[in-house]
């Protein structure tokens, strides 16, 4: 839960709020590489569950769209 991207960002934090409103995409830095993921809740019975499924960008143009939004969120 306290877990830090290397840009101090709150990715873990972030995955369960965003699926708590909805679902969406996350976007956070590791190991010197940009990864988005999209997250979503599940409800089964009396449980639930964030499930997600990610990328990691393989062209310079996700790279640099990725890189934007970091920024940005600063």
């Amino acid at each position: 839960y306290d877990l830090k991207d290397e840009d101090g960002k709150f990715f873990v934090r972030e995955i369960i709020e965003k699926a708590n409103r909805g679902g969406g995409w996350v976007d956070f830095k590791m190991k010197n590489a940009f990864q988005s993921i999209y997250v979503e809740k599940v409800e089964l019975g009396s449980d639930n569950f964030v499930i997600g499924s990610g990328l990691y960008p393989i062209s310079k143009h996700e790279t640099a769209l990725l890189l934007v939004r970091s920024a940005a969120g600063f």
